[in-house]
């Protein structure tokens, strides 16, 4: 990846960040008049094509031309682009950079990315910079697959046995069966009154 001096990297979403528009505090002095986008691949593949298209009526050198930035839509873009774009692919890292772009406001199409908009220069913390590195993220084509998400709550605290013990039982627990030591009694019982009955 080539080196700057001062980059500015933009995470862009799905949609155009208003965020990514700060209207710097003097919208008429610009430091060039012209500079470069460098666009990222989020998948770092070789070979996506990117194209950079000027939008029409953005004049970066007035402040409602930073005004009109801040609140454009794509859609609103893509009818007021300047033809031809520029094109070019990312190489073997990722990365695609266009160069000598004059300023103003710039819509980038993909066909694994969804359009978004970057303005050059753009605005960092030390003031306005004319090297601008963005990062876009995928947007696959077709029908997007929607994870199986469990929807089943894991109770926020732990499970309580609310089984009381019943009452304790008075005979002691010898790990013997009580109805056969009552067998075995009377067994005995009836066994000795008959043994008596003879002797007499």
């Amino acid at each position: 990846m080539i080196g700057y001096s001062r980059v500015v990297s933009v995470a862009l979403s799905s949609a155009l960040l208003a965020s990514a528009f700060v209207l710097p505090a003097s919208a008429v002095e610009l430091p060039c008049t012209a500079g470069s986008i460098e666009v990222g691949a989020h998948t770092k593949e070789a070979g996506q094509k990117f194209t950079a298209y000027r939008i029409d009526g953005i004049d970066l050198t007035a402040d409602q031309g930073w005004k009109d930035a801040k609140n454009l839509s794509t859609a609103r873009a893509a009818k007021n682009l300047i033809e031809p774009g520029v094109s070019a692919e990312t190489n073997q890292w990722g990365f695609v950079r266009f160069n000598d772009l004059p300023v103003g406001a710039y819509l980038l199409r993909s066909e694994k990315t969804r359009d978004f908009i970057v303005t050059v220069p753009m605005k960092e913390k030390d003031g306005l910079n004319c090297e601008v590195v963005v990062r876009p993220k995928d947007q696959p084509s077709g029908n997007v697959e929607i994870p199986r998400i469990d929807t089943q709550v894991p109770p926020k605290h732990p499970q309580v046995n609310t089984n009381k013990p019943g009452p304790r039982s008075w005979l002691a627990s010898t790990g013997a069966s009580v109805l056969g030591i009552v067998a075995v009694a009377a067994l005995l019982i009836a066994v000795g009154v008959l043994l008596v009955r003879r002797r007499k």
